[in-house]
C-alpha cells in the first residue's frame, strides 16, 4: 500500500494515492512515513485541515513506533526496512525528474531526509533514547498551520524544524514570511540569510519587501 501511494503521490493520481496510505495506516498505525504521506495527499488537494491532522498524526505515530523500538529494539525493523527500499525506489524515479524544475529537487531532498532518518532509527540499539521528530514533520505541520492561517503555530513549528536540521533552508525562508507578516522585519531578514547561508534559493519578492519593511 505505502509503494503504490507513493508511486501515486508522484504520479498526481491522488485519490489513489489517498487510498493507498489509508489503507498502509488501516494495516499499521504506527506507519508514520504513511500518515506523512496522506498529509502530502490532503495539501497537494488544498484540504488543509485534513493535511494537519495527518500530520500531527504522523508525529504521533513517529512517536510512539520510535518508542517501541528503543524498548524492543527490533520490533519495528521490517517497517523500517520497508520504508527505505521504498523510498529509495521513488529517489530513484525522481532523478530523471529533476530536470523538470525545482519542484523535482525539493522532492528528491525530501525524500533522502526521510531515508537518512530511518536508516538512524534502524541503527540505534535497544534502550537508546528516541530521536526528535524530525524536521521534515514539524515543517510539513508548519506548512498546514500557516495556510490554516494559525501564524503563531506554524512558527512553533518552523522554529522546531530549524532546531532539529539548522540547515534546513526552507524551513529559515517560511519562518521569514511568518516574522515579516507579523511585523519582525528585522528577525525575517536573519532567517533569509539563514536559508541563503544553507543553499536555499529565496524568493526575490520575500527578499525585496522585507527590504521595504526594513525601512520602515
Amino acid at each position: 500500500h505505502f509503494k503504490r501511494g507513493m508511486e501515486s503521490l508522484l504520479g498526481e493520481r491522488y485519490d489513489v494515492a489517498e487510498a493507498e496510505f489509508k489503507g498502509a495506516v488501516a494495516i499499521d498505525p504506527l506507519y508514520d512515513a504513511a500518515f506523512y504521506g496522506l498529509g502530502q495527499v490532503y495539501m497537494a488537494t488544498k484540504r488543509y485541515d485534513d493535511a494537519l491532522k495527518a500530520y500531527l498524526a504522523s508525529r504521533e505515530a513517529f512517536k510512539s513506533a520510535t518508542a517501541a523500538e528503543a524498548l524492543t529494539g527490533t520490533e519495528s525493523d521490517r517497517r523500517i526496512r520497508d520504508q527505505i527500499q521504498t523510498l529509495k525506489d521513488n529517489e530513484r524515479n525522481m532523478m530523471r525528474l529533476a530536470g523538470q524544475g525545482p519542484g523535482a529537487q525539493q522532492t528528491i531532498d525530501q525524500i533522502r531526509e526521510q531515508i537518512q532518518q530511518l536508516e538512524s532509527r534502524k541503527s540505534r540499539r535497544a534502550g537508546a533514547t528516541p530521536p526528535p521528530v524530525p524536521a521534515g514533520i514539524s515543517m510539513a505541520i508548519g506548512s498546514a498551520y500557516f495556510r490554516l492561517n494559525d501564524l503563531a503555530n506554524a512558527e512553533k513549528e518552523y522554529k522546531a524544524a530549524v532546531e532539529v536540521n539548522p540547515g534546513f533552508g526552507e524551513a529559515h525562508s517560511n519562518l521569514a514570511v511568518v516574522y515579516l507578516v507579523t511585523g519582525r522585519a528585522t528577525e525575517a531578514d536573519a532567517e533569509v540569510k539563514a536559508a541563503e547561508k544553507a543553499g536555499f534559493r529565496v524568493n526575490p519578492k520575500l527578499k525585496t519587501d522585507i527590504a521595504a519593511a526594513t525601512r520602515k
